[in-house]
C-alpha cells in the first residue's frame, strides 16, 4: 500500500501537483510500516524534483503528510482518482 502511495506521488509530480506530491511522500517517509526500498525511492523522488511550491506551502505539506492516518491518505487518493459520473 505504501509503495502504491509513493507511485501516486510520482503521478502528482508529473501533473505538477507539487504540494500533494510532497504531502504524500512525507507520509510514506514517516509511516512506521514503510519498507527500506519504498522509503529510499520516496527520498529519491524528493531529492530529484525541484518543487516549485512556496516555502510556506511546502512546510504545511510536510507537516500534514507526517501526521495523517493511512486510511485518510488512501481515501484522499481514491477521491482524487475516482472517475467522474456522467
Amino acid at each position: 500500500m505504501l509503495d502504491a502511495l509513493k507511485d501516486v506521488a510520482e503521478l502528482y509530480v508529473k501533473e505538477k501537483e507539487n504540494e500533494r506530491a510532497i504531502e504524500l511522500l512525507e507520509f510514506v517517509l514517516n509511516h512506521p510500516s514503510t519498507d527500506d526500498e519504498t522509503r529510499s525511492a520516496a527520498q529519491h523522488i524528493l531529492a530529484r524534483e525541484s518543487f516549485q511550491a512556496s516555502a510556506r506551502a511546502t512546510a504545511a505539506a510536510q507537516a500534514s503528510g507526517s501526521v495523517r492516518p493511512l486510511e485518510e491518505a488512501v481515501a484522499e487518493v481514491l477521491q482524487v482518482f475516482r472517475p467522474s459520473a456522467n
